[in-house]
């Protein structure tokens, strides 16, 4: 029989593998001997890639016991020394943690054509049998401690050989680290072969072949959408146990919406809330003013417009006690106060700079960017630096998808902030989204924007995904969140004669002419008891007979809203319309002077 191996480490430059050392220990017993050798090798870690660099032997053995094992960690290792009472869970964790490893090895190995062939050649070797039906490869994992140990034996019946040391069965540990392996004499053998079987008889079966299985398995597409969701908010799933108040009993959906705000306040500074109405998005800012207030002495600053100032947030923070530390004022009051010509304006933005947050209540106010009430909203942000923002809106999207553009360029500055996303740009992001589809304001099509920057709930995913909430009523009881399917029923009038001219001409006024939508550069008479709104529909005169749609739509939204003026209240409609016969005329003396 030739000369044996005795030693075997990894020098690239010199040709030397741990590989070709063992695979010649192995070749030279099966080839020397009448009857090959049963081959016995322990090691804490393997993967394809080791495998493939034996298996041209390991495919020729009778028999091969594989015992895995998790190598120790110095700082376990001590616990268990001095006998410490988590001694025990620790090791658990470690030899999870070798489990994991193995799982990770075999993820990361990828997706190539030679990658997946290996990994199937392995499991067909560990799925192997004799000639008897036997399993050829048996494989065992000692869990009782810590396997360090690395030996390859192969059990000749008189003259058992090996090489043991420092390689895994890896790739890395057979052909490309600084390992040293080393041969032993006839007693040095016998007594690894008993250490093997004492460790051997410890352990228990271990189905590699079913982890490496588990890759080609078939998926429902549930399993495979569960876990590209795990891929994608996997990391927040800690956040959940995250939320701590004692002042609001808010629901578990209004929970996950405030943990889901302080997520995004703390990536991007800034968050857009666009709940639908009735979700509590007003609680839910309330639990950011309590936490900035209460436990970081922060001051926030509340921008409403004034009605709801004066209804809604000044007797808010009136009852929460919040007055100290919290502020609120209206759009216009600010935008007075921020004024060039203000005498005040100087001292308010040294006082704006005071505020770490800055609440903004009805944020669609601010779609267009360039109104004096927006720049003065976004100087109150900016003084003193940037600050936290929170947008409340139910309708981030009014007359284009672009009033979304304005509202998030309040807290985000870059227009590439998710250049990483495949969103190179927001702006023109948001300008293909409406290009693409025109007429639709719902931004659902903008999803991958909107997963970045918003929290935004339906009431039907609210009915749908957190069924039997309840809230605490006035009187202390728990009342069940409850959304009511709208019972409409028919109200018949009796109008007098006059009451039925009146409903005639309104409608006569708000009826969409049949040529609405056609150009009419052209004379043309029109009916004057009717409501043209030609100003905000100038592209119908154009001599192209190019019609832009955006008018049409928005000459549409107008002339609902006027509707639901006068649905709202008489007197809303009253104010309204001398406002926009006031802004008329002046457009007429505009243009009659240009």
């Amino acid at each position: 029989m030739s000369p044996l191996p005795r030693f075997a480490t990894n020098r690239p430059d010199k040709g030397e593998t741990v590989a070709d050392a063992i695979k010649e220990l192995f070749s030279t017993m099966r080839k020397g001997l009448k009857d090959p050798p049963s081959l016995s090798i322990a090691t804490a870690y393997i993967n394809p890639g080791g495998f493939s660099l034996l298996a041209e032997e390991l495919n020729q053995a009778p028999r091969i016991r594989l015992l895995l094992g998790a190598e120790p960690d110095p700082a376990v290792t001590r616990s268990l020394e001095a006998h410490h009472p988590d001694a025990e869970a620790v090791l658990q964790a470690a030899l999870e943690s070798h489990a994991g490893w193995l799982s990770a090895s075999r993820d990361a190995m990828g997706f190539t054509k030679d990658s997946v062939e290996t990994a199937k050649l392995m499991v067909a070797w560990l799925e192997s049998t004799t000639d008897d039906g036997s399993a050829r490869v048996e494989v065992r994992r000692y869990a009782h401690g810590f396997l360090h140990g690395k030996a390859f034996i192969a059990e000749g019946a008189l003259n058992p050989e090996m090489l043991a040391g420092s390689s895994n069965m890896t790739y890395a540990g057979l052909a490309k680290n600084a390992e040293l392996n080393l041969a032993g004499d006839h007693d040095q053998v016998a007594r690894s072969l008993e250490w093997f079987e004492h460790y051997w008889e410890q352990s228990s079966e271990y189905d590699l072949a079913a982890l490496y299985k588990a890759q080609w398995a078939p998926y429902t597409p549930w399993q495979v959408f569960v876990r590209m969701l795990f891929e994608l908010y996997g990391h927040t799933l800690a956040d959940d146990k995250s939320f701590q108040s004692s002042l609001f009993e808010l629901t578990s959906f209004q929970q996950d919406g405030v943990i889901r705000m302080k997520r995004l306040l703390k990536s991007l500074n800034g968050v857009l809330v666009a709940d639908e109405v009735g979700l509590g998005k007003s609680f839910m800012a309330g639990e950011l003013i309590r936490e900035a207030t209460e436990e970081l002495k922060q001051h926030v600053l509340i921008l409403s417009p004034a009605s709801i100032k004066t209804s809604m947030w000044d007797p808010f923070l009136e009852k929460y006690n919040f007055s100290r530390w919290a502020q609120v004022m209206s759009y216009d009051t600010l935008r007075q106060r921020l004024d060039d010509e203000s005498p005040d304006a100087a001292a308010t933005l040294l006082w704006l700079e005071t505020f770490a947050m800055v609440i903004v209540d009805e944020a669609h106010n601010l779609r267009n960017s360039g109104a004096q009430r927006s720049l003065a909203v976004e100087k109150a942000i900016l003084a003193g630096g940037n600050k936290k923002v929170v947008l409340l809106t139910a309708t981030p999207v009014n007359n284009s998808l672009m009033d979304l553009d304005a509202l998030l360029r309040l807290f985000i500055r870059n227009d590439s902030q998710f250049a990483h996303l495949n969103i190179p740009s927001i702006r023109k992001y948001i300008e293909n989204a409406q290009r693409r589809d025109p007429d639709t304001l719902r931004p659902e099509h903008l999803f991958d924007l909107m997963d970045q920057v918003a929290v935004k709930r339906t009431r039907k995913f609210i009915k749908d995904h957190y069924k039997g909430q309840t809230i605490i009523g006035g009187d202390g009881a728990k009342l069940a969140v409850e959304f009511p399917e709208p019972n409409p029923y028919k109200i018949e009038y009796d109008l007098d004669e006059q009451g039925s001219a009146l409903v005639d001409s309104v409608i006569e006024a708000l009826h969409v002419p049949d040529d609405e939508a056609e150009p009419r550069y052209h004379d043309v008479k029109h009916n004057p008891n009717q409501l043209i709104l030609a100003r905000y529909l100038s592209s119908r005169y154009r001599k192209d007979q190019v019609l832009e749609t955006f008018q049409v739509r928005n000459e549409g939204l107008l002339r609902s809203s006027l509707l639901m003026r006068l649905e709202s209240f008489l007197r809303a409609l009253m104010i309204t319309l001398p406002t926009m016969l006031a802004s008329l005329k002046a457009f007429l003396v505009g243009l009659e002077n240009s």
